[in-house]
């Protein structure tokens, strides 16, 4: 909320008609979720790789993350988890 009343403070000036005050202000709040929720994100990087019917790239595994975890059996946990995730995700209609 802070964060949102500090970009309303800074860009009301910006504010063209007031009648679309409320759309305005949403927008703002919808792009400091957005923001924050960037900053909060685990990352979780894709493996590409040729699968060979077609040699269309396949998207359905998570390749390691970076190394800073502390133990092997915690990086096998881990990547299991994020493809298992990964394979629910896939399974979602779109």
């Amino acid at each position: 909320m802070q964060e949102v009343a500090l970009k309303l403070i800074s860009k009301i000036s910006s504010l063209r008609d007031v009648a679309s005050f409320r759309p305005w202000l949403r927008q703002i709040v919808i792009n400091v979720c957005r923001g924050s929720a960037r900053r909060m994100r685990p990352e979780l990087h894709l493996a590409q790789s040729e699968s060979p019917e077609a040699g269309e790239l396949d998207f359905g595994r998570v390749a390691a993350p970076p190394s800073n975890i502390q133990t092997s059996s915690e990086l096998v946990d881990r990547l299991d988890a994020a493809n298992r995730l990964m394979q629910q995700a896939l399974s979602l209609p779109p």
